[in-house]
């Protein structure tokens, strides 16, 4: 995993203490939560992992998934969703590139 410094800036051939590469060696099972829409098919799938009763919000995944993937999975979604966001900590919109309604 790459992690990088919120509030520094990316600087091209140039290395900086800014950015550090995280070795995972412990695994989290994660569960969808939920998806981002995309046209008629989904941009990526936002996961959590349960901490008591509570979903916790982690992340979106968008990687590894070919069209054909996606759409069988699209598939699989519907029919499932919920009036409530089912996360009890989802980031709002405007906090960052990666929160959502």
């Amino acid at each position: 995993m790459i992690a990088k410094r919120r509030s520094s800036r990316y600087e091209p051939g140039r290395r900086s203490g800014a950015w550090v590469k995280m070795r995972i060696n412990k695994g989290q099972e994660l569960v969808i939560g939920g998806y981002v829409p995309a046209g008629g098919n989904f941009d990526s799938m936002v996961v959590g992992y349960y901490e008591d009763d509570d979903l916790i919000y982690v992340a979106r995944m968008r990687n590894g998934f070919v069209p054909a993937l996606r759409a069988k999975i699209f598939e699989r979604f519907k029919g499932l969703e919920l009036k409530n966001c089912p996360f009890v900590n989802l980031p709002q919109r405007s906090k960052g590139r990666w929160a959502r309604d």
